[in-house]
């Protein structure tokens, strides 16, 4: 059995991809041990368990490599969003590039040599326009400090390969959006319903005709255990759908569901990237049958997760109108 440490084990990405794992691995190959911070557990199953504090504890972190063997790590949080880390520029980089720093010298120590490694995909890459969406060969041109930070801990755990011979993943994920989301800081196509479902006027910074690569969660985690099971190392991926689709029509899919969701429109922000579309023929190399679900789909089964939320969170005896 192979144990992992899963640092943001309890958040968006970390809860599904341990669900479709533990729903999948029916010869119970792994065992995870969840670093989360102010997170509630969403998984209960014996082959996963939470530990409840902050990776960049150094004396917490040591003692838990001491106490496991681990065979891995799956590192998928992050402290910061696009849009704001310009303002938060010394935190991030203690909490994050500085906190990964660390996670790799006691992957280093222990002798734990594999890191699967959440990055960013429009994050890195910024407004690129090359015709048939950003490759992961092309250049990284990052407008805010949260893709430059990104990029270099991309940067720091190549050079512990060469040097160390610590094996990676890198995915560089596009939009995500699906079931266990619960942010208000990013996540236009969650926020937006759960903003219609709540009656309340969604703001949209910019004219919504910016187009971004966005992918189901469900098929994110799906690739990426194909990945972990194929044994797929060393190497940098786009994870994406490889279609864009504009804010505006986001809206109009969403009002196919709530048709009086209010929007109003705000001045653009500098640090988020306009317009991104991820190339993912190096993905498709690399899992043999890329079965994506289409936007409009993956939107309401979104939409369906949102609204059972919304009516858990109902005061006894209110009447929905």
């Amino acid at each position: 059995m192979k144990t992992i440490l899963v640092i943001g084990g309890a958040g968006f990405i970390g809860s599904n991809l341990i669900h479709y794992i533990t729903e999948n691995d029916l010869v119970n190959e792994y065992h995870f041990v969840c670093i989360c911070r102010n997170k509630v557990p969403q998984i209960n199953h014996p082959h996963v368990e939470y530990i409840m504090g902050d990776y960049c504890d150094e004396v917490l972190l040591n003692s838990i490599f001491g106490k496991y063997n681990f065979d891995g790590v799956f590192h998928i949080a992050s402290s910061s969003v696009p849009v704001t880390s310009n303002d938060t520029i010394r935190g991030d980089i203690q909490q994050d590039l500085i906190g990964t720093i660390r996670l790799l010298e006691l992957m280093r120590r222990f002798k734990c040599n594999f890191i699967l490694f959440f990055s960013s995909g429009g994050a890195l890459y910024g407004n690129n326009g090359a015709p048939g969406g950003a490759k992961e060969t092309d250049l990284c041109k990052p407008i805010s400090s949260y893709g430059i930070i990104k990029w270099s801990i991309e940067e720091y755990i190549q050079l512990f390969h060469r040097n160390y011979g610590i094996n990676y993943l890198i995915l560089r994920p596009s939009n995500l959006f699906g079931e266990f989301h619960t942010s208000d800081k990013q996540g236009i196509i969650n926020i937006a319903i759960r903003k219609a479902i709540n009656q309340q006027p969604l703001e949209i910074w910019g004219d919504g005709q910016q187009a971004k690569d966005y992918l189901y969660i469900k098929d994110a985690v799906a690739v990426i255990y194909a990945l972990l099971v194929n044994n797929k190392r060393n190497l940098i991926l786009n994870l994406g759908s490889g279609q864009t689709t504009s804010i505006n029509q986001i809206v109009e899919y969403i009002r196919e569901l709530e048709p009086e969701i209010e929007v109003n429109y705000r001045s653009s922000v500098k640090a988020d990237v306009r317009d991104i579309s991820l190339n993912i023929n190096e993905l498709k190399r690399n899992v043999a049958s890329l079965m994506l679900t289409d936007i409009r789909q993956g939107i309401y089964n979104t939409y369906k997760w949102e609204r059972v939320q919304f009516l858990r969170r109902l005061p006894f005896g209110k009447v929905l109108m």
